[in-house]
């Protein structure tokens, strides 16, 4: 119960962040509030952004917890959420509304342009969900590459579907696609896995994804 009432004493101050972040569009307040008020949730990572499924409201999302003995902790925090005029929660970062680009800083150094249009992939159904491998420039460090590849799926397909339905992840050159069949440039990814698992979470927002973007709903 004392953990409880600790939870709600959380959310009820992040809920006073997200209102007034949602009238300045200023994160600086929210950062703050958030990082004070999870101070003793070191498990709980966030982020803020447009809800992916109305283009009039806002979503506040709980990262899902990369350590095992964490996950409890997070499931009991996020289920003492308060609803908020405006706002919706969800547990698992949500698909990205993007361009399939971002920058990768490897251990604070220059920046690594990752161009997800560039990638191509090919996806094998199994009994758990499927296999993704990814074909990239091998140019790039393999380390790069790894995390690279995890952003990419993650950021496409929602954190809950990555944890979900891929149950292997793994990286190739470009020279061996021509010895795979069915390869698909990753830009295709988000309603081709939709549509392989039309029970999975985000999948009405997956199946009208073009090269990373969605049209947000009313």
């Amino acid at each position: 119960m004392a953990a409880a009432n600790e939870n709600q004493k959380i959310w009820a101050a992040i809920a006073i962040a997200l209102t007034d972040f949602a009238k300045t569009k200023d994160t600086t307040n929210l950062v703050k509030c958030a990082r004070t008020a999870l101070a003793r949730r070191r498990c709980v990572a966030w982020e803020v952004g447009p809800d992916p499924r109305s283009k009039h409201l806002w979503s506040f999302s709980l990262r899902l917890p990369d350590r095992p003995d964490c996950e409890q902790e997070v499931i009991r925090f996020f289920a003492d959420r308060i609803d908020l005029d405006g706002w919706r929660f969800y547990l698992g970062l949500p698909p990205k509304n993007w361009e399939l680009y971002f920058e990768i800083l490897p251990g604070g150094k220059n920046p690594v342009p990752i161009e997800g249009k560039d990638w191509s992939y090919t996806i094998e159904s199994d009994e758990a969900g499927c296999q993704l491998t990814l074909f990239v420039d091998g140019k790039v460090k393999q380390h790069v590459l790894e995390e690279a590849a995890e952003i990419l799926v993650m950021s496409e397909i929602g954190e809950a579907n990555r944890a979900q339905y891929v149950t292997r992840l793994s990286i190739a050159d470009y020279a061996a696609r021509s010895k795979s069949a069915a390869v698909r440039p990753f830009g295709s990814l988000a309603p081709d896995f939709a549509s392989r698992f039309p029970q999975c979470q985000w999948a009405d927002v997956l199946l009208k994804k073009v090269n990373g973007i969605y049209e947000s709903g009313r």
